[in-house]
């Protein structure tokens, strides 16, 4: 319950005064790095967010959500593993719209990106049998978020966007050294928005 309210007072002066709510999926492929391994990831994602108007073409988009690293690879003991890690993230980006025609527009949006990895399942499989370990709130990666791509109105209160987004960790803060994992991600994103007002 108190998680909830602290979510609730954290996105209520947003919701006050932002125009339109966006909700997106975004799927793609991730370079991944752990102390162990760099291998390339499946990366599905989804969030939520505001834009808030700062002058014309001109919004600052915050969202939360998650996403989702997928992949395997053999340990040292030749068993294989198939890796899941979760995270949960809120971007914060400034994004700019240019008019391309009556229905449609273009836009960029750069900004930073934390990041929370609150799971970690590891399937082990091998000649004596089948394992699972699991790790929880393991630590904090911190990037920069780029994007590009174009939005088309639907109707007087819908739009839909289509864009190229790629992603980067530059800092981590960890628990224990082992589980830090560097994520480079390049996803296609799907966003639906809705405004709030007319």
């Amino acid at each position: 319950m108190r998680y909830k309210l602290l979510v609730s007072l954290l996105f209520s002066p947003f919701i006050l005064f932002s125009q339109e709510i966006k909700f997106s999926n975004t799927i793609g492929y991730a370079v991944t790095e752990t102390e162990d391994v760099k291998k390339i990831a499946l990366c599905t994602g989804i969030n939520a967010g505001f834009e808030l108007p700062l002058k014309k073409g001109l919004y600052i988009t915050i969202s939360a959500g998650g996403f989702l690293l997928r992949f395997n690879y053999n340990s040292a003991a030749n068993n294989s593993v198939f890796n899941s890690k979760y995270f949960f993230s809120m971007p914060v980006s400034l994004k700019k719209y240019y008019p391309v025609s009556r229905q449609s527009r273009a836009y960029w949006c750069f900004g930073i990106f934390p990041g929370y990895q609150f799971y970690d399942k590891k399937e082990i499989r091998s000649f004596s049998g089948n394992s699972t370990e699991t790790k929880r709130s393991l630590g904090f990666n911190f990037g920069c978020i780029a994007s590009v791509g174009f939005k088309t109105i639907i109707n007087s209160r819908m739009s839909f966007d289509i864009g190229l987004l790629a992603q980067t960790d530059y800092f981590f803060s960890y628990k224990k050294k082992q589980d830090k994992t560097k994520t480079d991600q390049r996803l296609l994103s799907l966003s639906l928005h809705r405004k709030l007002r007319k």
